[in-house]
């Protein structure tokens, strides 16, 4: 009777696990990546169907000595135990792949922060950055409407300050390093510069390129030409190269906004690594609430069969002496 209630208690406690998952995987934007929700869910459904059946094994009609009874106990215990250790296995890799700086760089006289991809676990980096994954991920953030809520967010009475959540910080504004000019911050819209759309060539400067080295001429250079080659990156005023082939030239004033920027995907493992890290504790509190019974019922006897062993080698000796 005992070992029913304890089987109800355990089915109890795995249908609000089922629910806390589903609620926790779907806040702030993290379940716009189904991996996590599935992997939860399938490990919280997998304990879910063992401990219905261990329930139906301990039962009354069962009576201890019946084979089928005993084989369902069996493989009832078995199959708990597995689902243990891969909860605390799945915990373990959450809490791993969900390390980095959380929370991103505060910028200074700003109501945001700025997400640098970087900043995350190489596996998180490589999820965002597969072209397939991100195809899904993306349209469920836009969907999300973040930067069309800007315009209804009223900045600070005292400091008028707009503050951005994660997901608008990195995905509806350009990264500070572009130096765009904000047009309207509610509306998203920034002056984007010319330099930071790619070049355009046509066929008569493709010809100036490769033009034969008896025409051409080559070009003279005075001492204040080659400081300016080598300036310093503090005097520069305008972005750099790298950063216009970024996230700089990733921006649109449409409706694309940064959300294929590194920023943007950033901003998105920050939210990730939340539910990463909360589910992870989560997995492994279940995984050693059903673990410890497990290992006390298995290792329980071998201990005291070790204990009696001890003492009574220890009273053969005393008895010696």
């Amino acid at each position: 009777m005992a070992a029913y209630q304890a089987r109800c208690c355990e089915l109890i406690f795995c249908t609000g696990s089922l629910a806390l998952i589903y609620q926790v995987t779907g806040r702030h934007g993290a379940g716009c990546d189904q991996f996590l929700r599935v992997v939860d869910l399938c490990v919280a459904s997998f304990l879910y169907v063992v401990v219905l059946m261990l329930l139906c094994c301990y039962q009354d009609e069962c009576n201890d000595g019946d084979s089928f009874c005993d084989s369902c106990r069996v493989v009832g215990a078995v199959s708990l135990l597995l689902v243990a250790l891969l909860s605390c296995a799945f915990g373990i890799f959450g809490l791993v792949v969900s390390t980095g700086e959380y929370g991103g760089h505060v910028v200074v006289g700003k109501g945001y922060r700025e997400f640098k991809l970087n900043d995350y676990s190489h596996w998180m980096q490589d999820r965002v950055r597969n072209e397939v994954v991100w195809r899904r991920i993306k349209p469920c953030l836009m969907n999300r409407q973040e930067c069309q809520k800007l315009a209804s967010q009223k900045p600070q009475p005292k400091t008028g300050i707009l503050h951005y959540n994660r997901l608008q910080a990195g995905c509806c504004k350009p990264p500070d390093s572009c130096g765009f000019a904000p047009i309207n911050v509610s509306a998203s819209l920034y002056a984007i510069p010319a330099s930071s759309s790619p070049p355009s060539f046509h066929e008569g400067e493709f010809a100036s390129l490769y033009e034969s080295p008896a025409s051409s001429t080559s070009p003279s250079f005075d001492e204040g030409d080659f400081a300016s080659l080598y300036e310093s990156p503090a005097s520069a005023s305008s972005p750099s190269f790298h950063e216009l082939q970024g996230d700089c030239s990733g921006f649109r004033n449409s409706e694309e906004k940064c959300f294929n920027c590194d920023s943007c995907k950033a901003a998105f493992v920050d939210t990730l690594r939340w539910s990463w890290r909360i589910m992870s504790i989560i997995k492994l509190v279940i995984g050693g609430l059903v673990l410890c019974p497990l290992l006390l019922g298995i290792m329980g006897p071998l201990l005291l069969g070790i204990m009696g062993l001890i003492w009574s080698s220890l009273i053969r000796t005393l008895r010696r002496t």
